[in-house]
């Protein structure tokens, strides 16, 4: 039987803390609240199992702008798991706090377990270098602990830098030893954002899914950075054996230019 899930990136909810060149692209383009409730609309017709997002839930939000899209989530979806990782714009106490529901530790890395169904979902924490992205070593260490034995239904491994994207500036670097691990483990499928720009490909010889930002577009041209009005996520099915199918849903699908970046730029100069 196949399993249907979703797989959201890069919201982007408007809050006090946004940068004026953030409010400027929501003008722009359409409100992002309004963006994700159409999603969410759509998820709970097509009764999906459980919900990915691969961070940027916010932009520089607080605890209360989290509990915001907490309530989004349970009033489309009530009932159904949304698994996150932290992307380069949340802040780890407000979400714990605000989305959770419980007490934060401080800036520690988030990293997450989640077992639905005799299939593992394990979170890891790439965003706390910034733009670029990392993983620690001791949250390597943590993967392996977990990996160690095989799930029931296979392992799906998230987080919010890709490790493959169309542009080497955005992709997240890691060890040898990192790939060794993901390569001879359970992972099916690894899921990941940051980019704005819907992407397939292979890490390590698992399929990896990048998905586009509910938010606006970037497209990457040679040493370009083009915004765009382009918004969608990604429908899902697991099927027994294992085997992920995704459908990209586009929300608006044109695209028109609002503002063109030197990757450079992006990198020293993108507005937190």
């Amino acid at each position: 039987m196949l399993m249907p899930f979703a797989h959201i990136s890069d919201t982007h909810l408007d809050c006090p803390g946004s940068s004026d060149f953030i409010k400027r692209l929501h003008r722009e383009v359409r409100d992002p609240l309004e963006n994700l409730t159409c999603c969410l609309q759509e998820l709970a017709a097509r009764k999906v199992a459980f919900v990915l997002h691969t961070g940027d839930m916010v932009h520089e939000g607080d605890a209360g702008d989290y509990a915001i899209l907490r309530r989004l989530f349970d009033k489309y979806l009530p009932g159904v798991p949304v698994i996150a990782a932290m992307g380069n714009h949340d802040h780890r106490a407000a979400f714990r706090e605000g989305f959770l529901g419980i007490p934060s530790p401080g800036d520690e890395d988030f990293t997450q377990e989640v077992v639905l169904d005799g299939l593992r979902i394990l979170v890891l924490d790439s965003a706390k270098s910034g733009l670029i992205g990392s993983v620690s070593d001791a949250q390597v260490d943590w993967l392996e602990e977990r990996l160690a034995s095989p799930a029931p239904r296979g392992t799906f491994l998230m987080m919010h830098h890709p490790t493959v994207c169309e542009h080497p500036a955005m992709a997240l670097e890691v060890s040898p030893e990192f790939s060794s691990l993901v390569e001879n483990s359970d992972i099916h499928a690894i899921f990941t954002g940051h980019t704005h720009s819907n992407y397939n490909g292979f890490f390590a010889g698992k399929p990896l899914y990048t998905a586009d930002s509910l938010a606006f577009g970037m497209l990457y041209i040679q040493s370009e950075v083009i915004y765009t009005s382009r918004s969608s996520y990604n429908l899902c099915w697991l099927d027994e054996q294992g085997r992920v199918t995704t459908h990209n849903q586009l929300l608006y699908p044109e695209v028109q230019v609002l503002q063109r970046k030197s990757v450079a730029q992006m990198i020293q100069g993108l507005p937190r």
